[in-house]
């Protein structure tokens, strides 16, 4: 599903914390949004996925606003914002059950959403263990695989690989091309630009709620990773070009 955003603007007490943003997304892209803490990133993600209001501006999935698929069951739109949703007292799979049925899965066909996402998280039989109990990893493994019910055609991932153990980053490599593979358009965001660099074909710098600058994986692949962060981030770009 292509992604279009439009001009948008996020006021928050007269205090502009995201200012003019026009970017597109194809279908089965994946796209990274770079920058530092606070840049913007993760309030630009829950604009996109309808947690958070815009002031100004469209943003448009295959050219259609987001709430024409509020009365549907099929949300196009699947979200890992922030901390993982999930009730530390119960246990991964029942965690699931409960998102399912909030996305209006019936329940004659969450067997079937159960064993795929038992797989396709790689938590086995920690599923049905309380998540008190988990790592940080396997929360972040759950998160995922909560975000995925329903087959979302969108997926955004805030800064996924956070705290996570060299296994978990490895899952987060290996399951990113597996879903652009699906068609899937992923957005996903981190302050690391080597680590989006391994996953993403498209990139977005976000520097004080504006995009400064975008870059394809080809044009990076030629440069100094590090090098052009840096430059991205200080006044060594104009109009997104080095200067």
């Amino acid at each position: 599903m292509d992604v279009d955003l439009i001009n948008v603007d996020k006021i928050i007490k007269n205090h502009k914390i995201i200012n003019n943003i026009s970017l597109s997304i194809k279908s089965g892209e994946v796209v990274g949004l770079i920058g530092p803490n606070g840049a913007g990133k993760t309030t630009l993600m829950k604009m996109i996925c309808g947690l958070s209001s815009i002031s100004n501006g469209k943003i448009l999935f295959n050219g259609e606003r987001l709430n024409k698929y509020h009365n549907k069951d099929k949300f196009p739109v699947g979200a890992l914002i922030e901390n993982p949703a999930a009730y530390s007292n119960l246990s991964g799979i029942k965690n699931v059950e409960i998102s399912a049925r909030a996305k209006g899965i019936k329940k004659e066909e969450l067997k079937d959403i159960f064993d795929s996402l038992i797989y396709e998280s790689g938590l086995g039989s920690n599923i049905y263990k309380k998540v008190k109990t988990y790592s940080l990893g396997m929360k972040q493994r759950l998160g995922i695989a909560m975000s995925m019910i329903g087959n979302p055609q969108i997926l955004l991932l805030d800064e996924p690989i956070n705290g996570l153990d060299p296994d978990g980053i490895q899952y987060i490599r290996e399951l990113i091309p597996r879903l652009s593979n699906d068609n899937i358009t992923v957005i996903v965001s981190s302050h690391i630009l080597s680590e989006l660099n391994i996953v993403c074909s498209k990139f977005f710098f976000v520097k004080k709620g504006e995009i400064i600058g975008s870059m394809l994986k080809e044009e990076l692949s030629q440069l100094n990773v590090d090098k052009v962060y840096k430059k991205m981030m200080s006044n060594e770009v104009e109009n997104g070009k080095f200067v």
